[in-house]
């Protein structure tokens, strides 16, 4: 098929260090998370960071970008969402090649 891109803020923009803090509010007060809870935080985590996409084709047709439709493929499609979560992960996908600190 044809190739997808799919734009993200990375660990250092504002919106992550936001959704971080809301996310432990939601958990604070609680002994453990369930797997369950612990996935459904790094879904809405990665659909926060998620800004659009290009060529995502969902049940035969191309998905428009929205943050609820960004949940869905990384709920749905977790192979999709442990890459977008590698790629957040690594700084230097957010800097221009030759770039220098």
């Amino acid at each position: 098929g044809e190739p997808i891109s799919i734009r993200l803020l990375g660990n250092d923009s504002r919106e992550f260090r936001a959704a971080i803090g809301e996310l432990a509010e939601k958990q604070s007060g609680k002994r453990r998370q369930s797997l369950d809870a612990a996935e459904a935080h790094s879904v809405e985590l990665l659909a926060r960071l998620t800004t659009g996409w290009h060529g995502i084709v969902f049940g035969g047709e191309e998905l428009p970008f929205t943050r609820a439709n960004a949940e869905r493929i990384y709920r749905e499609r977790p192979w999709i969402r442990e890459q977008v979560d590698k790629f957040i992960g690594e700084r230097g996908n957010f800097f221009k090649s030759g770039a220098t600190a």
